[in-house]
């Protein structure tokens, strides 16, 4: 439906009437980015706790786009922990999560009667 009450009949304005939505119901009106000049440093990502957090991860999901599932992290083992703990901390290391702060919405129609 549009704003102004009437029914979108044709896709694309179904389609925009979308993207309006999603823009209003996520406005963000904060600053882009805050420059901290601070230094924080911690202890290392353990194994043990990459080990935990793939045991706690729901057997069954869909693959998000790396195409891992976590069935396939467990059938790994200690090489996925080793691997996954490495890669973790040189994330944390270097600071850069450019790829990993980004969001992608997708609107799901509801289909009638179900």
């Amino acid at each position: 439906m549009k704003k102004n009450g009437e029914i979108a009949m044709e896709k694309e304005e179904v389609l925009d009437r979308r993207m309006e939505y999603i823009k209003e119901l996520f406005k963000d009106d904060r600053a882009e980015q805050l420059e901290l000049d601070v230094e924080m440093t911690g202890p290392s990502i353990g194994e043990d706790e990459v080990k935990k957090a793939i045991r706690e991860m729901k057997a069954g999901k869909a693959v998000g786009d790396d195409g891992v599932a976590v069935e396939m992290l467990r059938a790994l083992g200690r090489f996925s922990i080793r691997k996954i703990t490495s890669i973790a901390n040189k994330v944390y290391n270097s600071g850069e999560l450019s790829d990993m702060c980004k969001s992608i919405f997708l609107t799901i129609p509801k289909k009638s009667g179900t």
